[in-house]
This record gives structure tokens, sequence and C-alpha cells, in this order.
């Protein structure tokens, strides 16, 4: 009867919405964290080759912390495994976003509420706690981390020259560089013209 007149249950709707808010917070979490993480790691010197060998040694030791299993390295040149660093955290950064992430987590649990006093049983979900979301948080991009200091390289010559196309703005991209300016000194073609070349 449902499926034939295309109704849904409130609860299903609210699941929808429960799982959109959570995935909205988890995703802007790790995007925060992966840009403060990776500016963590790339600040203090060192060629490219040093930051992933840090972010790598960072992820082993989120792994660690975890009881995981560390991964043989990549190749014998792997240097990363004689550097021994703790999980990579920042009281800093926690406590500046944690306004931010107790409205957040609050919020996530009054949908999460709603969701659940009209759901069958055995589809209630769980509410959320805002150290256990930091701690996945910190795990996943912990993994990605090495992978994360690479993308954050050096742009392309390409890209900057497409940048810098775009800030001189559309004159120029048409006109190119050589552009050639006249300075037209000689009368303008005006109204009385316009009248003159039509009642000829």
């Amino acid at each position: 009867m449902i499926k034939r007149q295309a109704l849904v249950p409130p609860w299903i709707e609210k699941q929808q919405a429960l799982h959109a808010a959570a995935a909205t917070f988890r995703a802007r979490l790790r995007k925060d964290w992966t840009r403060h993480a990776v500016g963590m790691v790339t600040t203090g010197g060192g060629s490219v080759e040093e930051h992933i060998r840090r972010a790598k040694a960072y992820a082993r030791a989120e792994i660690r912390q975890r009881g995981g299993d560390i991964p043989p390295p990549d190749n014998t040149d792997d240097t990363s495994q004689d550097l021994h660093l703790p999980p990579l955290r920042d009281p800093a950064w926690e406590s500046q976003n944690l306004s931010y992430h107790t409205f957040a987590i609050a919020e996530l649990n009054a949908t999460a509420r709603a969701y659940n006093l009209q759901a069958p049983e055995l589809a209630k979900k769980p509410y959320y706690a805002l150290e256990r979301e930091i701690a996945s948080c910190f795990a996943d991009v912990a993994k990605a981390l090495p992978k994360e200091v690479i993308g954050g390289g050096d742009e392309l010559e390409e890209v900057i020259v497409r940048k810098k196309e775009r800030d001189r703005g559309i004159v120029w991209r048409i006109a190119g560089e050589k552009a050639i300016v006249r300075d037209e000194r000689g009368p303008k073609y005006g109204f009385k013209d316009l009248w003159r070349d039509m009642f000829r």
C-alpha cells in the first residue's frame, strides 16, 4: 500500500535528514582538521620528502594508539620508520573549535532525538558524542595525511598562468599582451551624420 501510493513514513524522512546532517558535519570536521594538520606538518621546514616522512610517522602513531597493526614500509628506502612521533594533536585547535563542535553535536542529537521518537525500536540510532567523532576524525585524517601533504605542494605552472590571466581581466585575455591601443583624434560620428546618411 505504501509503495503503491509512493508514500514514505515520517521516520524515514527524518532518518534521511539525520544521515545528511551527520555526513555534513563529519565532512567539514575532516576538511578543517586536514587543512590544519597539513599546515602543522609542513610548517616545520624541510623538503617535501621530509614532510611526507613526518606524515607517515604520524599515521603510524595513530595506528599504534588504536591498537592496530603497523603496515610494512612502501619501499626499502622509506626512512619514516626511524621517526617515533606521538599522534598528531593540537589542543589549541580543539579549544578554538570547541564551541562550534559542541553546538553541531547538540544539533545532531536533537535531530536524532526527533527521529528516535518516531522510528521503530530496531531502527533507532545512538546519540553522537563529540569525543568519539573527534577521535574518528583524527584516525581517518592520519591515514590520508601523506597524500594530503603531497597534494598541498606547488601549483603547476599552467595553473598559475591561468590564474594570472583571470586576474588581469577579460580584455587582456582577448587582446593579449601585445594589444595596440589606437588614439583616434578625428571628428566623431554623431546623430547629424546618421540623419544625413539615412536621407541621402
